[in-house]
């Protein structure tokens, strides 16, 4: 997408007329394959390339399993391609209506699977009014892109760890909705830029600061694939020489801006998050419960020994639930004297780390270090 893909050939800027001549001619020729062109602000006169969504699924049947090269000698024979560039999900091509053309169109085929060719139909339609969206979004929490409207859910213990993804939404018109933006109007589609930014700026959760090009509104890597887009350029200074005024203040809390978002697509996702977190809190549970250190000051088995007893501990266990409810339900008291019954069914004699047969000697830095740490993270 952009009309840059191909570097072999030099590629020629089309009319209208010729953009859509070269879909249909495209469309008529692979007619059992799901496509759509992207729509686009109706004055907009000249394109570098055609960007095409492709149903994935369809394609594959188009295929039918045939290896690579079908697809690359049937671009060629039909569309008279010299290149093709492949950069899964999009695949783009060099399109010729003969072979005596010297320039050709860039073709971008955007493979989606069959649960999102809607939504991402929609989200990449005029330009660059998703990704607009997707600010919005973003700033209350949610991600929105090709793939619906989602939310990313982070470890509790270690911040920059996601988790999980849960899905919110993968209706597009209801998302819209959901921002206060006229589904008619996005319907009836746009003229130009101008009417895409007054579309954006309708939105009942838009404020103007969350666009800004700065450290403290995004991260670098949105920060810098904003900055590379025309579009979102020149949305900025639309913003500044109108002096638009923002609807919503996002410095609200995040517990709030959740609360809005279930009120309106439901508290599914809110449901599912949880879930995640209670299944990350028996893990630390059961990993603090069973970890070296903890059975290291209960046994005081070491080294290979220790791995061998731990082995063995958990295999009195049928899985990580049941390790759960027993570290959940036991005290620390009986856990010990559990431990220590369990550690002497193991034959641990001559293995490295038995303090009784083959002590591993602690120096006092080591043996400091596991002290501090051990009461930092069970208090004794």
């Amino acid at each position: 997408m952009g009309g840059n893909a191909l570097k072999e050939f030099q590629n020629r800027r089309v009319g209208l007329d010729d953009l859509l001549y070269s879909y249909q001619d495209i469309a008529r020729k692979m007619k059992n394959v799901k496509i759509a062109m992207i729509p686009f602000y109706s004055d907009k006169k000249d394109f570098g390339d055609l960007d095409i969504i492709v149903e994935a699924e369809s394609m594959k049947n188009f295929t039918d399993g045939r290896p690579d090269d079908f697809i690359d000698g049937f671009l060629s024979e039909s569309f008279n391609c010299r290149e093709i560039f492949k950069n899964y999900p999009v695949l783009s091509f060099e399109y010729r209506k003969d072979k005596t053309e010297e320039k050709g169109l860039q073709v971008d085929f955007i493979h989606i699977p069959y649960k999102y060719y809607d939504f991402s139909l929609n989200y990449l339609s005029y330009n660059d009014l998703g990704n607009l969206i997707g600010v919005i979004f973003k700033n209350l929490g949610f991600k929105f892109g090709m793939d619906g409207l989602s939310k990313d859910v982070y470890s509790r213990i270690y911040k920059d760890n996601k988790i999980s993804n849960v899905e919110v939404s993968i209706n597009f018109k209801e998302c819209l909705n959901f921002l206060g933006l006229d589904q008619e109007k996005f319907d009836r589609g746009f003229e130009n830029k101008k009417e895409i930014f007054e579309f954006i700026a309708s939105s009942k959760y838009f404020s103007p600061e969350i666009y800004l090009l700065s450290k403290e509104k995004t991260n670098y890597k949105s920060r810098r694939r904003n900055a590379q887009r025309k579009t979102y350029a020149d949305f900025l200074v639309w913003l500044q020489e109108n002096d638009v005024k923002g609807n919503f203040d996002f410095s609200t809390s995040q517990d709030k801006k959740d609360r809005l978002v279930a009120d309106f697509f439901g508290d599914d996702f809110m449901v599912k998050t949880d879930h995640f977190f209670l299944e990350q809190d028996k893990r630390k549970k059961v990993k603090d419960f069973f970890c070296g250190e903890n059975i290291n000051r209960i046994t005081g088995y070491s080294h290979i020994a220790l791995s061998a007893v731990i082995s063995h501990i958990k295999g009195k266990f049928k899985d990580n639930d049941e390790m759960y409810n027993y570290v959940n339900s036991v005290s620390n008291q009986q856990f010990n004297e559990d431990v220590l019954r369990f550690s002497k069914e193991v034959d641990t004699r001559e293995m490295m780390g038995d303090p009784n047969t083959n002590a591993c000697d602690m120096t006092p830095v080591k043996e400091e270090r596991l002290r501090v740490k051990r009461e930092s993270r069970y208090g004794r």
